[in-house]
């Protein structure tokens, strides 16, 4: 049966999440959704919009919709018994191998020309959509399996040449139908390079960072525990498989505001389930790992938080 929440616009539910569009950013009208409500929480349902950033309890959402303090704890009551287990990696659909054929072999010049090697772009899968202008950065999940791919522009935002090629598409962009996939992957299904990280040995911290670039950048370091986001917006579920992992946890986000932030709260909610986490001080003004020299990034990573 299809969930209903007042005032919301629902998408989906897939187990404990409801993916709605946020009402509290484009007058309710975004043309993907971007706020998920979580039904499992200890102390209830809980939102947050990952373009926007609003987040709560749906309580505090609903009466900031109108409803009154008493409609919206009894609706956020019987919703919650609607909430299932915890997401299983099994739960999510894979896609098939073959769909990766016509980017794999291709190294995109613009990441060797940034100092990338040849050797972490074929460890890392990274290939490049000719078709469309992107890097090709593969999702998998724990055993490995395909989800689907991202694609990433090129060209910087900033840059002329980016409205040309991409119009007003994001930066990253799931692949879905349209590019001959059979469904759009959700990134933060999982974690990038987590299935390497889950069966590795090696006596290190995991690095979590939010970017694709950042990771490959920390493995040129000769630090294998590393693991992405896919941006400053994670779920609970890419918390949940971090501390599937051994620690201690360094959290190296982008120095900016938003990735400032994401990492005190990705170290608050990491914090509830282990012990050892910390965020990694930046030697130097720059906005991300990628923009450090290689021997600084293993000097950060050697200091104590």
């Amino acid at each position: 049966m299809r969930v209903e929440i007042p005032r919301v616009r629902v998408d989906k539910q897939i187990r404990d999440k409801i993916y709605c569009f946020c009402p509290f950013h484009k007058g309710g009208q975004e043309s993907r959704p971007a706020m998920v409500v979580y039904l499992s929480g200890s102390k209830g349902p809980t939102f947050k919009c990952h373009a926007c950033n609003e987040h709560g309890s749906l309580v505090e959402m609903l009466t900031r919709l109108g409803l009154s303090q008493a409609e919206a704890m009894e609706f956020s009551r019987r919703i919650h018994r609607r909430g299932a287990v915890e997401e299983r990696p099994e739960d999510h659909p894979t896609c098939p191998e073959y769909l990766m054929g016509p980017f794999s072999g291709r190294r995109p010049k613009n990441l060797i020309e940034a100092g990338f090697t040849r050797e972490i772009l074929d460890e890392m899968e990274v290939g490049f959509d000719t078709a469309r202008a992107r890097v090709i950065y593969p999702i998998r999940g724990q055993q490995r399996q395909l989800h689907g791919v991202v694609g990433g522009a090129v060209f910087p935002e900033n840059d002329p040449n980016y409205t040309a090629l991409y119009g007003n598409l994001p930066k990253y962009w799931a692949y879905g139908k349209h590019e001959g996939f059979p469904f759009q992957v959700n990134p933060k299904w999982t974690l990038w390079n987590y299935a390497s990280v889950f069966k590795s040995q090696v006596d290190q911290p995991v690095v979590i960072v939010e970017g694709f670039k950042a990771l490959m950048w920390i493995k040129m370091a000769g630090y294998t525990n590393v693991v992405s986001t896919f941006g400053t917006a994670y779920e609970q579920a890419q918390v949940s498989l971090i501390a599937k992992l051994k620690g201690p946890y360094r959290i190296f986000f982008d120095s900016d505001k938003a990735g400032l932030a994401g990492a005190r709260s990705l170290q608050k909610d990491l914090r509830r389930r282990r012990d050892g986490v910390s965020i990694v001080r930046y030697p130097r003004a720059v906005k991300q790992p990628d923009d450090l020299l290689i021997d600084e990034i293993r000097t950060c990573l050697m200091e104590k938080a």
